[in-house]
């Protein structure tokens, strides 16, 4: 049975400075890296996931890309220049605590050969975190869901969807991006206005944009966005 490996190592840099620090100087850096740990907390906005700490938002593939991105990319400059700012940190010094803090926020799953956000770490630190999404079915309500966030990526969908009534035409954001003979097409983005359920494209849309993929949580976001497209085209209804 395949395991999930912990601790194993990230792309380590090979600065032989590191071992030479000196003591209380490693000591410094340990309790800047401490700091980051503790106070990350995992947020999600409209254009992406991201890792929160320390007054700064760190896009979270940072953490988790298998290219083994330095201090010196640019999902990292506001990190660098934090540390720099506040704790007076030289970019060598920044690129040594940016390569312990990565290193313990994830762990390596051999199963599908990528790095992971140790989901503990997040645990009890975030209400929304510490509850799963689910779907009552006695209030027919979704519960433990950030609806306030959740509206905004609708938002930002009927946004980006466009209705041409002359020419039958609708444009959205997702796959298929664009129906042009809606008379031939079932009256909504999934293929059928009656479907309980979105096509496998509309999770993964949601989770390469927006990088949501709980499924409770995509429901109720296509649920308001069918609604939408429902009664941008009404003489299909």
């Amino acid at each position: 049975m395949n395991k999930v490996i912990y601790n194993k190592t990230m792309t380590e840099s090979k600065n032989p400075h590191y071992s030479d620090y000196p003591e209380k100087q490693r000591n410094y850096l340990k309790k800047i890296i401490g700091l980051l740990v503790s106070g990350s907390k995992l947020i999600r906005k409209v254009d992406g996931t991201f890792i929160s700490t320390d007054d700064i938002d760190i896009p979270a593939v940072s953490f988790t890309s298998s290219y083994g991105m330095t201090i010196y990319h640019k999902f990292l400059w506001e990190l660098r220049n934090h540390l720099e700012r506040i704790y007076g940190l030289t970019n060598e010094e920044s690129e040594y605590v940016w390569s312990k803090y990565q290193q313990k926020m994830v762990v390596y799953d051999n199963r599908i050969n990528s790095y992971l956000l140790i989901p503990s770490l997040f645990h009890d630190k975030n209400l929304n975190e510490s509850k799963e999404p689910k779907f009552n079915y006695t209030t027919f309500d979704f519960e433990n869901i950030d609806k306030k966030f959740l509206d905004k990526v609708v938002e930002v969908l009927k946004n980006e969807s466009k209705y041409n009534p002359r020419y039958m035409n609708l444009t959205i954001p997702i796959r298929p991006y664009n129906l042009n003979n809606l008379r031939a097409y079932d009256h909504s983005l999934t293929g059928n206005k009656h479907s309980a359920k979105p096509y496998p494209s509309f999770y993964e849309d949601m989770k390469d944009k927006f990088g949501i993929g709980n499924h409770v949580e995509i429901m109720y976001i296509y649920r308001q966005y069918k609604k939408f497209i429902l009664e941008l085209i009404p003489p299909f209804h």
